[in-house]
């Protein structure tokens, strides 16, 4: 038995790798058309439309007397964490580059990773039959990183070079460790939600084994939930019931429990069963996902419970996600919810509103502060091109960042910086691309907490403050930012039969203002040539009219509004 991740930077062709590592071990058809094709492990609509694996696939792989088990992973920075999750399951990873490419940030983020796990890291090549490609050029960076031995040379696209990937899984990579004999361990590294057998685990059984016709009891060790098991299974690429799971082997748990907080990824789970003399033990090394960027979700015309049981079925599936219940007067009730990156963001508003049928009001992404004190800083890695540098440079400095140590790799640059979370969240990552034609990449880690000089900027419309609106930053911007968001606002905003405004303040002091005049109506159009005094008393209607609608009226305020 082996077990192995495969690890790459986005679009370096790691979903299209394991469709042909399912197809020559003959769990899928012919799939690529002779060539060409959607990769089928990707089987989630956003994943084939986007191009870009967002969930971890597990499959076992038969291959002559072994049983390769093989995790598909994300290659996006905000998904990171998923990879880490993967790499604890294993002893090896297939660490792919794209020959058009070369190592790219993610690159090097993976194999530091895996690396820190202690796996065994295999190099491979992919593309080299592209007429871009790079080979020569991208086996010597590979070198520089340190990657021993034989570095396989393939094209995913047209399945050459596969069965030497294979051959090199089964010679390289350790098998795995474990004590048969002792009690029931497991890691949790991920987890989905059935409507009939409720939270299904992924598991890497470490030592042990558990057999489905005992009618186990499985105990998380962490969260003390407990819950007769369901079914047992493994993936062959679907999930397929199995009657054991024994020590090394990866695959699932059918709990039945339907409450996201009684299930933990990285959680132990063990057999209520087993003797209170020689009890399991968790297993270390668990790291619990942190949320870096936040942004408040309210449903426009769906029931709270329903969003809220929504939320918390895709919990089941994305443990990285954190919610705190929050109100507001403009919206109701909503959630406040933490994510790993603004990607993760995009991808679960997207599944909430596929899915589940929602309509959302998503606010402006977002950080957390301590307070208006401190602010959270990240440790940026950049790959370019030299010639890029100045480039670089300049953008960091322009973001308030400090320039690191810069290393040399092939023709391109390794550059480590230190940044705010919130100008990375402002769209650091598009400007860097713009800046360097595209040929940067980056990967980031969370640093530290550093003083900063913060206030909170408002934006209230006819007087009322309105919560979506608000955001911390720095207090030298708040002007600058507050009249820019105002002048936004004022061409979003509808008008209405009465004026108001709409201002800026920050602890305490208007910043500035804009006035969204009011909608005119003719009330004199039916009186065809009427008396003067008529006219005269038509007219004061209306002013007092209007007057009692700017006392008493609101504003309704369009979902575009909160994402200015």
């Amino acid at each position: 038995m082996r077990n192995f991740a495969i690890i790459a930077h986005i679009d370096h062709g790691k979903s299209t790798l394991a469709d042909q590592l399912m197809e020559k071990t003959g769990l899928l058809p012919h799939l690529l058309g002779g060539g060409h094709g959607t990769p089928r492990i990707d089987s989630m609509e956003l994943e084939t439309e986007r191009g870009v694996t967002i969930k971890l696939k597990a499959v076992r792989l038969p291959v002559q007397n072994f049983i390769l088990n093989m995790i598909d992973t994300p290659g996006h920075a905000d998904f990171s964490y998923e990879v880490s999750r993967s790499l604890a399951a294993c002893e090896g990873a297939l660490l792919l580059v794209d020959a058009t490419q070369g190592v790219q940030a993610q690159t090097l983020s993976h194999l530091e990773n895996a690396r820190e796990l202690g796996l065994t890291v295999i190099g491979a090549i992919n593309k080299v039959d592209s007429p871009l490609a790079r080979t020569a050029e991208t086996e010597e960076e590979l070198r520089a990183l340190g990657i021993k031995g034989e570095i396989l040379r393939i094209s995913a696209l047209k399945g050459e070079g596969i069965e030497e990937v294979l051959e090199a899984i089964i010679k390289r990579v350790p098998a795995p460790q474990g004590n048969p004999a002792e009690p029931f361990r497991a890691l949790v590294f991920d987890s989905t939600f059935d409507p009939h057998l409720g939270t299904i685990v992924y598991v890497r059984v470490v030592d042990g084994e558990i057999k489905f016709a005992n009618r186990p009891t499985a105990k998380f060790l962490g969260t003390k939930a407990s819950a007769q098991v369901k079914e047992l299974g493994y993936f062959s690429p679907d999930r397929k019931p199995t009657s054991a799971l024994r020590t090394g082997e990866i695959g699932s748990i059918a709990t039945g429990i339907r409450d996201p907080r009684e299930v933990r990824v990285g959680d132990t789970i063990s057999l209520v069963t087993q003797s209170p003399s020689h009890p399991a033990t968790p297993l270390p090394g668990y790291q619990p996902p942190q949320s870096y960027v936040f942004a408040s979700f309210f449903a426009k015309n769906s029931d709270f419970a329903e969003f809220r049981k929504a939320l918390q079925t895709l919990r089941l599936e994305e443990p990285a996600i954190a919610a705190e219940e929050i109100s507001s007067i403009a919206f109701g009730r909503g959630f406040r919810i933490g994510f790993l990156g603004t990607f993760h963001l995009e991808i679960v508003k997207e599944r909430l509103m596929r899915e589940f049928g929602l309509e959302l009001v998503v606010t402006k992404p977002t950080v957390s502060f301590h307070g208006l004190e401190e602010e959270p800083w990240i440790l940026l890695t950049i790959l370019a091109p030299s010639e890029y540098l100045a480039g670089v440079a300049r953008l960091v400095a322009e973001r308030r960042g400090k320039l690191g140590n810069t290393e040399t790799l092939g023709n391109r640059l390794k550059v480590s910086a230190e940044l705010p979370l919130l100008e990375f969240v402002r769209g650091f990552y598009d400007a860097l691309k713009s800046n360097s034609r595209g040929y940067a990449s980056l990967s980031w880690e969370f640093l530290d907490y550093r003083p900063a000089h913060l206030t909170e900027l408002e934006i209230l419309v006819h007087d009322a403050p309105i919560e979506g609106l608000a955001e911390i930053m720095l207090r030298e911007e708040a002007e600058r930012i507050g009249r820019e968001k105002l002048k936004k606002l004022k061409e979003i905003l509808p008008r209405q039969q009465f004026a108001y405004s709409i201002q800026a303040r920050a602890s305490g002091k208007i910043l500035a203002r804009e006035d969204v005049p009011a909608v005119r109506k003719d009330v004199l159009a039916k009186l065809s040539g009427g008396h003067v005094e008529r006219k005269m008393k038509k007219l004061q209607e209306q002013k007092k009219g209007k007057a009692k609608l700017a006392k008493f009226g609101k504003v309704e305020m369009p979902p575009e509004a909160f994402l200015v």
